[in-house]
Protein backbone atom coordinates (compact mmCIF):
# COMPACT_ATOMS: atom_id res chain seq x y z
CA UNK A 1 0.00 0.00 0.00
CA UNK A 2 1.29 3.45 -0.87
CA UNK A 3 0.73 7.12 -0.06
CA UNK A 4 -1.53 7.27 -3.10
CA UNK A 5 -4.14 5.40 -1.08
CA UNK A 6 -3.97 8.00 1.68
CA UNK A 7 -4.30 10.80 -0.88
CA UNK A 8 -7.56 9.25 -2.06
CA UNK A 9 -8.82 9.10 1.52
CA UNK A 10 -7.83 12.74 2.09
CA UNK A 11 -9.73 13.72 -1.05
CA UNK A 12 -12.83 11.83 0.11
CA UNK A 13 -12.62 13.52 3.51
CA UNK A 14 -12.30 16.95 1.87
CA UNK A 15 -15.33 16.29 -0.33
CA UNK A 16 -17.39 15.27 2.70
CA UNK A 17 -16.34 18.44 4.51
CA UNK A 18 -17.41 20.57 1.54
CA UNK A 19 -20.83 18.89 1.69
CA UNK A 20 -21.17 19.96 5.32
CA UNK A 21 -20.07 16.84 7.18
CA UNK A 22 -17.90 17.39 10.26
CA UNK A 23 -14.62 15.65 9.45
CA UNK A 24 -12.52 17.32 12.15
CA UNK A 25 -12.09 14.10 14.11
CA UNK A 26 -11.88 11.76 11.12
CA UNK A 27 -9.10 9.18 11.30
CA UNK A 28 -7.76 7.97 7.98
CA UNK A 29 -7.09 4.23 8.15
CA UNK A 30 -5.51 1.80 5.70
CA UNK A 31 -5.89 -1.96 5.98
CA UNK A 32 -3.47 -4.23 4.15
CA UNK A 33 -2.51 -7.86 3.97
CA UNK A 34 0.53 -7.06 1.84
CA UNK A 35 2.21 -4.43 4.01
CA UNK A 36 2.87 -0.71 3.76
CA UNK A 37 5.57 1.26 1.96
CA UNK A 38 8.09 3.16 4.16
CA UNK A 39 6.58 6.57 3.32
CA UNK A 40 3.21 5.35 4.55
CA UNK A 41 4.77 4.00 7.73
CA UNK A 42 6.30 7.44 8.30
CA UNK A 43 2.86 9.02 7.84
CA UNK A 44 1.61 6.72 10.60
CA UNK A 45 4.46 7.80 12.90
CA UNK A 46 3.46 11.45 12.41
CA UNK A 47 -0.19 10.67 13.13
CA UNK A 48 -1.53 11.31 9.62
CA UNK A 49 -2.94 7.81 9.17
CA UNK A 50 -3.63 4.60 11.07
CA UNK A 51 -2.22 1.45 9.48
CA UNK A 52 -3.72 -1.95 10.23
CA UNK A 53 -1.99 -5.10 9.05
CA UNK A 54 -2.95 -8.75 9.26
CA UNK A 55 -1.07 -9.11 12.54
CA UNK A 56 -3.49 -6.63 14.12
CA UNK A 57 -6.62 -7.94 12.42
CA UNK A 58 -6.09 -11.54 13.42
CA UNK A 59 -4.51 -11.51 16.86
CA UNK A 60 -5.27 -14.68 18.79
CA UNK A 61 -8.01 -14.08 21.32
CA UNK A 62 -7.32 -15.51 24.80
CA UNK A 63 -10.52 -17.54 24.73
CA UNK A 64 -12.07 -20.09 22.42
CA UNK A 65 -13.71 -17.40 20.27
CA UNK A 66 -10.99 -17.33 17.61
CA UNK A 67 -9.69 -14.27 15.76
CA UNK A 68 -11.13 -10.84 16.53
CA UNK A 69 -10.84 -7.40 14.99
CA UNK A 70 -8.59 -5.16 17.08
CA UNK A 71 -9.03 -1.42 16.60
CA UNK A 72 -6.17 0.58 18.14
CA UNK A 73 -7.40 3.39 20.27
Amino acid sequence: MTLRHVERLRRARALLAVKGYDTTTTTLACYSGAGFEPALQEAERTGEVMLVGLDQLYRPYPCCMGPVLVVPG
